[in-house]
């Protein structure tokens, strides 16, 4: 075919040519329109995804804040009660020394009394154990008098050991107490802890969703815009081709 002939079926079909050009460029308008509605409901819809995590974050930021304070908390309570631990222990160790103390003046009672004369055991029991007004009735030897200073003095040491005795026991058992709540403290710090580390762990996983949520949206600004870009060359083709049928 020549192209004298091509150019005559080309000037016979040229109405045609232009109705479809139109419709062409009309559609590429229409389905530009959509396209672009579509990006901006997507860009709509990754700005409130991403602000969502980041308001989810803030929120876990300052629950983290909240807890590391109470672990500090706890720190101090935990010192405190360290050292009224340590108090106890020393506490609990003089008064065991001064057990042992009773308990040898205890021991030693009877040598202790060997060498003093009976008028000084008579005069200890009237003036200092019984002074109690009355009569002197029962006359009594020198080993029974020296018997009477031994067992006064033995009750004597055997009720300061046994008040040292309570004193330890109550001791411990305030030891023993503030060992529990050590343990206490030092249980809930952990669970704290804990869940501070999660609450890290969360912020890390919604900032690892929020980047792939960004790269997912970079990649299809990249490809709208080279689409744009073919859109835009289809329709400058399709002007030039209305403008020469012109």
């Amino acid at each position: 075919m020549k192209l004298n002939e091509i150019l005559d079926n080309l000037g016979n079909h040229l109405n045609r040519i232009k109705t479809i050009g139109m419709l062409v460029l009309f559609g590429l308008l229409v389905f530009s329109f959509i396209q672009g509605g579509c990006d901006r409901r997507r860009a709509e819809d990754m700005v409130e995804r991403v602000t969502g995590l980041n308001v989810q974050n803030d929120i876990l930021r300052e629950d983290v804040k909240l807890k590391d304070s109470l672990v500090d908390a706890k720190n101090k309570r935990i010192k405190e009660l360290e050292d009224s631990i340590y108090l106890s222990k020393v506490k609990f160790s003089s008064l065991q020394a001064k057990y042992g103390n009773l308990k040898g003046k205890l021991e030693h009672i009877s040598d202790s009394l060997i060498k003093i004369p009976a008028d000084s055991s008579y005069s200890f029991l009237i003036h200092k154990a019984y002074p109690y007004r009355g009569k002197m009735e029962f006359p009594f030897n020198a080993p029974q008098v020296k018997s009477i200073q031994i067992t006064y003095l033995e009750n004597k040491s055997l009720l300061g050991m046994n008040n040292n005795l309570v004193s330890q026991v109550q001791e411990l058992q305030g030891l023993i107490s503030l060992k529990d709540e050590v343990l206490t403290q030092k249980s809930a710090q952990m669970e704290l802890m804990g869940s501070s580390r999660y609450d890290v762990e969360k912020i890390i996983q919604n900032k690892d969703e929020e980047i792939k949520i960004k790269d997912k949206q970079l990649k299809k600004e990249k490809n709208r815009k080279r689409f744009s870009q073919y859109i835009s060359g289809a329709i400058i083709v399709v002007l030039t081709i209305l403008a020469v049928g012109s």
